[in-house]
């Protein structure tokens, strides 16, 4: 559906409005997703598996260097992934606030009220 707004712009302003609301749509489903209790639910198992990776790696402070560079090399790897899934869904939070907060900008006043 395009808006008296959106007549106005040229095919290819069209076309990057559109792309933006689609960028837009899928931000608001990874926001709403990763603030369900299922989503809650994966983070802790994903935050109790790293702790008992890293739980792994101190018992075994004596093994060999071999058995104690792989144990070392699973926590880290679990570490860092927990850690940019965090930054991800972070980062899809403040872009979808920021989008929003452009749109809420570019509207002009007349045009909130009809």
């Amino acid at each position: 559906m395009i808006n008296l707004e959106e007549a106005n712009l040229a095919p290819e302003d069209r076309k990057s409005l559109n792309d933006l609301r689609s960028h837009l749509a899928e931000l608001i489903e990874i926001v709403s997703t990763t603030s369900s209790p299922g989503w809650a639910r994966i983070m802790r198992r994903l935050e109790e598996l790293c702790d008992a990776s890293h739980e792994a790696m101190i018992e075994h402070g004596d093994a060999p260097d071999v058995i104690l560079a792989a144990k070392t090399r699973r926590w880290a790897q679990r570490e860092a992934m927990l850690r940019d899934i965090k930054v991800y869904i972070s980062s899809c939070q403040i872009e979808k606030d920021e989008i929003l907060k452009s749109l809420d900008r570019s509207v002009p006043p007349d045009a909130e009220q009809s």
